[in-house]
């Protein structure tokens, strides 16, 4: 298993300021390479539909987790 150099989490407001969303998640390696693609999230529980665990790792900042 790699080591993870630095993580990068990426982080939006919404409802006005109301509330704080985990937007992407990256962990890098010490050449910036992306160790996150690919693998499966897992989560204890979800806020609910639309906002299920793997769209942390989807590599796209117009989802939410």
């Amino acid at each position: 298993m790699s080591m993870a150099a630095a993580w990068r989490l990426y982080f939006a407001e919404s409802a006005g300021g109301a509330y704080i969303d985990l937007v992407e998640v990256a962990f890098l390696d010490n050449s910036g390479a992306d160790l996150s693609v690919g693998g499966t999230a897992s989560a204890s529980s979800q806020y609910g539909a639309g906002y299920e665990v793997e769209r942390a790792f989807d590599k796209s900042t117009d989802t939410e987790w």
